[in-house]
């Protein structure tokens, strides 16, 4: 369940669903993911809209609580903003709305596995690549400590939820220690300065799915 972010991931899901012998429902909705916390956007009606997704989600959660090894969640880091209440911090509002949503599920067994978020590239990425003649340089790059500069909240709440939750990291397959490429394995990550393209989420399927099987081996009684 997510927004856009976990939308991009389709492919992969897809292709890990059918190695790996599994059902994967995909719950999304354009900048909004499962959280309680409100988010910021553009219009009241894209808020009203959000909400009642959030509604719907967790209520399919609890409806459905019997039927389900995990709840995987992700969302971006750079879109739709929580509202932080008076007294409080953007980084504790984006912890605590997940967690309190995340208990839907946890409260009734059923363990979340959240995803970092992937990295974001510049934003005239798709163009700058299309400049490029031959094999390309690495001019299109990001600096890591850029790309993954924004905090999207999941390895803490995961920590506060404890034994119920996993984090799962994928870091590793989108940067080296200095820059997050925007070409791998002759495949353009993005194709926008914050969505994966449908073509390389397909290459994350093996490793994405040998680190769902290993959060929810770690998490079996």
């Amino acid at each position: 369940m997510g927004d856009s972010h976990n939308n991009a991931l389709m492919t992969a899901y897809r292709a890990i669903a059918e190695r790996e012998h599994w059902r994967i429902d995909v719950a999304g909705h354009i900048g909004c993911y499962l959280t309680t916390a409100v988010q910021e956007a553009p219009t009241q009606g894209y808020t009203d809209s959000c909400q009642g997704w959030k509604r719907a989600a967790t209520a399919w959660i609890a409806g459905h609580a019997d039927e389900l090894d995990a709840v995987v969640v992700t969302h971006a880091t750079t879109k739709s903003p929580v509202v932080v209440p008076t007294g409080s911090t953007n980084d504790e509002t984006v912890v605590q709305g997940l967690v309190d949503a995340w208990r839907t599920a946890t409260d009734r067994g059923v363990p979340v596995i959240a995803i970092r978020d992937n990295p974001i590239a510049r934003d005239d990425v798709v163009a700058c690549l299309a400049q490029m003649q031959g094999p390309t340089t690495g001019d299109c790059d990001m600096p890591r400590e850029q790309a993954l500069a924004a905090f999207d909240g999941n390895e803490e709440a995961v920590r506060v939820l404890g034994d119920s939750a996993r984090y799962v990291d994928m870091t590793d397959r989108y940067c080296t220690a200095t820059v997050c490429p925007a070409v791998i394995g002759g495949v353009l990550t993005h194709r926008d300065p914050t969505h994966l393209t449908a073509t390389f989420a397909t290459t994350l399927a093996p490793a994405l799915g040998d680190r769902l099987r290993a959060a929810l081996d770690s998490l079996a009684p």
